[in-house]
């Protein structure tokens, strides 16, 4: 894992369309993100109601799971620009290059049809009238539900 953090994930075992990592910071914004509101309505609405032992507890909840969801953004932040993952949020589209080394699985998964010649002048793919082109770069973000 420690060379994943510093941008070689060559070595990591094949992931699906969501890799194990996404799926810890998933769950992880969701855990702190119900911390804070709760303790947030808490010490919001509940004043004078709970001890100052309790209140004092849940102030620190409130600003420990913040300060986890601040590590957690500045964390997708930095995996987004050492991973070149920003072309992939404005247009949908990920290099091929980049869907092997992250989500092979999800990759393999995909039919021909479905990945496409990335257009640098437009930013889009083309329409695809070729469906066994060999010439492939980009992946959608996601398959075509049927």
């Amino acid at each position: 894992m420690p060379g994943y953090f510093l941008g070689r994930a060559s070595q990591m075992p094949p992931q699906g369309r969501i890799n194990a990592g996404q799926k810890l910071h998933h769950l992880g914004i969701g855990i702190m993100s119900l911390v804070v509101v709760s303790t947030g309505l808490t010490l919001w609405l509940g004043k004078g109601q709970p001890g100052a032992n309790s209140l004092a507890i849940t102030a620190m909840l409130h600003d420990v799971s913040m300060l986890a969801l601040t590590i957690l953004f500045v964390g997708h932040v930095y995996f987004t620009l050492v991973y070149g993952a920003l072309p992939a949020v404005l247009n949908g589209y990920v290099p091929e290059s980049y869907a092997k080394l992250e989500h092979s699985k999800w990759l393999a998964t995909l039919p021909q049809r479905e990945t496409y010649i990335f257009e640098l002048q437009t930013g889009r793919p083309p329409a695809v009238t070729d469906p066994g082109a060999s010439a492939k770069e980009s992946a959608p973000c996601a398959p075509n539900e049927e």
